[in-house]
């Protein structure tokens, strides 16, 4: 099955092929004013695109395997300590996974998977101010060195950016504002998106 163009998925700049597919009617009031209680996406790992990067957002993200796999869930809480989580249909492994808010995140598929796909549902709604690309700097030596072992990170990447001025190095953790649609990618200086999508989707962001 193809699912990328069934179900008209698009690259996710986390990594893997995105959609949103639901935002709820209802809304919450916080800090922050109104947001949508909960919103859900399909997200697919294929051959080509099989891992995504880490992250984390503010809210809880239901995990739930809808086709492939087997998909490798690496997370890191606050304690700091690393937990694996194997989504798929085999004995043993798992077909849901609750991702706790401000929890670092990242997929891939592993063994002989051609494709993994997951639909998430993020309770409250996402929101691109509330997600942040990890840097592996902040993180302990001891942690920093079991990513390396197991492939979660590249220690080329860590020494480049260790010998990089300090000036050109990001805030810790924090990602830069990323594109809420193809069609504000299109619009940005430089962008390689730039056909527009003729296929209706939520444009409000992205999970």
């Amino acid at each position: 099955m193809d699912w990328q163009h069934r179900l008209n998925l698009e690259r996710h700049p986390e990594g893997g092929w995105f959609r949103r597919i639901y935002t709820a009617a209802a809304s919450v009031t916080g800090a922050a004013g109104p947001r949508a209680a909960a919103s859900s996406i399909h997200y697919l790992l294929t051959a080509t695109h099989p891992r995504g990067r880490f992250h984390r957002v503010a809210p809880t993200i239901l995990h739930f395997l809808q086709s492939g796999g087997p998909v490798e869930y690496a997370c890191i809480g606050a304690d700091g300590q690393l937990q694996r989580t194997t989504l798929g249909f085999a004995e043993g492994q798992a077909l849901f996974l609750e991702v706790p808010g401000g929890t670092w995140k990242c997929s891939r598929l592993v063994g002989s998977a051609d494709h993994a796909l997951v639909s998430e549902v993020v309770i409250l709604a996402f929101e691109w101010a509330d997600h942040e690309y990890l840097d592996p700097r902040t993180l302990a030596p001891a942690l920093q060195a079991e990513l390396q072992q197991r492939g979660w990170i590249d220690r080329q990447v860590i020494t480049a950016r260790r010998l990089a001025p300090a000036a050109a190095a990001p805030a810790a953790g924090r990602s830069r504002r990323l594109p809420h649609s193809p069609a504000e990618s299109a619009r940005s200086p430089g962008s390689a998106r730039s056909r527009p999508r003729t296929a209706p989707v939520d444009r409000r962001c992205g999970h």
